[in-house]
Parts: structure tokens; sequence; C-alpha cells
């Protein structure tokens, strides 16, 4: 469900500097390019769930206003420093998105900041979430009916990985197989973002479904690649130290499979 959690590489163009003397023009060397750390991205969220805040606290009639701020909300509690402090940061989410729902019910971007600032609040409570749990399902599921291509197909990512982690029944509402089938449908509607083809694997190996990821391994390896290139900045930090982790432990474990052979 989480679109994040945490460790980092991001490739970007450095520029030069010309130092200009009197006996002719010449190009000093860059300083090594240094990628942007934790530190940064914590700082760079903390302000824009300031900012955003502010901005919605101005105009509380403005569903967008409020629908930012809920994505500041998650975004800032990822970087919580205790279960409480992520709590109180979720539920200010959950108060602005719900808002922000009433204002404008067909804001899909609303109901799915709405289900992730529940998920925040569900992080921090191993037992008896349930109820959190559907309510999140219900969210994600609107959010998919209105605008199934937000956050590179973010509403179908997140039933996934939703379905992929939460306990089966009767305790919860987990299904690899339907973890499978929505995470397929955000793959089919952004192939060329990492989060979805990782979260796919690793649901096909909950299924048992080794020959599925080998023959997916290579393609998924070139689009890491590609993306690299693409996605750069402190605001994606924490998504490629998470992809990164998570890419590494599936290439371990289809080692280890490969081994046992």
């Amino acid at each position: 469900m989480k679109r994040r959690t945490f460790p980092i590489k991001l490739p970007v163009w450095c520029a030069l500097t010309f130092l200009f003397g009197t006996s002719g023009a010449y190009a000093q060397l860059p300083a090594l390019y240094q990628p942007p750390t934790l530190a940064q991205a914590a700082d760079r969220a903390h302000q824009l769930f300031d900012e955003s805040r502010l901005h919605w606290l101005c105009q509380t009639n403005n569903a967008e206003s409020a629908c930012k701020f809920g994505h500041a909300c998650f975004d800032w509690a990822e970087f919580a420093a205790g279960a409480s402090q992520r709590v109180a940061i979720a539920r200010e989410g959950i108060a602005a998105c719900r808002c922000a729902t009433q204002l404008k019910p067909q804001l899909g971007a609303a109901h799915y900041y709405f289900a992730m600032n529940l998920g925040q609040i569900a992080e921090t409570r191993p037992l008896g979430v349930l109820k959190l749990v559907r309510d999140m399902e219900a969210e994600f599921k609107t959010a998919a009916d209105l605008d199934p291509a937000f956050d590179y197909a973010g509403p179908w990512r997140s039933l996934g990985e939703l379905y992929r982690d939460a306990p089966g029944p009767p305790f919860s509402i987990g299904n690899h197989v339907k973890a499978r089938d929505y995470l397929n449908k955000a793959v089919a509607l952004r192939p060329d973002y990492p989060g979805n083809q990782i979260a796919l694997l690793e649901a096909c190996l909950k299924l048992g479904e080794r020959n599925t990821v080998k023959l997916r391994l290579p393609d998924v390896e070139r689009i890491l690649h590609e993306a690299r290139e693409q996605l750069t900045g402190v605001e994606w930090a924490q998504f490629w130290q998470d992809w990164e982790i998570r890419w590494d432990k599936l290439q371990r474990r289809m080692g280890a499979v490969t081994a046992k052979k």
C-alpha cells in the first residue's frame, strides 16, 4: 500500500562552471555529485506540510487545497519520530481529505490520500485494524473508479499491496490472487513506474509463481535503469531507497531458488 519506504541512488546532471582567466578560458572539473539524503527529503516534506496546511487554513472551502494538505500529511508522516506523531499527522490528513471528499466527491486524489493516511494509522496498530483496512479498501476502490492513473496508477497499486500484505480471512482481507490482479492493472496502466513492477513481482512470489518472476526480471531491471534517469531529485530519495532494497531482496530470493535447483 505504501508508496515508500526508505534508501537512494539518484543520477543527476552536474553543471560545469567555466572560469575565465587572462590567459584564456578553461573548464573547472565539477565536484562529485552527492545524491539527496533522507534528511533532505524529510526537510522538504516538513516544509510542504507547513506550507500546504497554511494554504488550506486560509481557504477551507477549497477541495484541492484540502487534498494537497492531505498529501503533505501522508508524506510528512513517513518521517514521524514515533507512533504518536505519525498518528497525529495522519489524523490531520484524514480530516483534510474527508473535507475534500465532501466538497468534491468526484476528486479521486482526495479518496486516495484519505486511504493513505488511514494506512499510516494502521501501521501503528498491529492488531485490531480490520475496520481501518476495510475503510482503506473502500477509499482506494473509489479512487480507482474516479482516477485510476493518479500517482502512477496509485489506486490499483495500493489495492494490490493492501491485499498482498493484509492477513487473510477471517482476520482481514488479505488475498494474494486479488493482489496480483490489481497489481497487473497498475503495471498495464503505468509499466514505466518501478513501484508497480516490483510490487507485482513480490505478489507473484507470494503465489509461488517463480517462473513468472524469473521471466520478468530482465524487463524490470531495464525499467529501473531507465527510471533512474527520469525520477530524480530529493522528492524521489525515499522511493529509490525502498525500491533498491526490495529489488535486491527479489534478486537474492530468485538466486536462492536457482541454487536449490
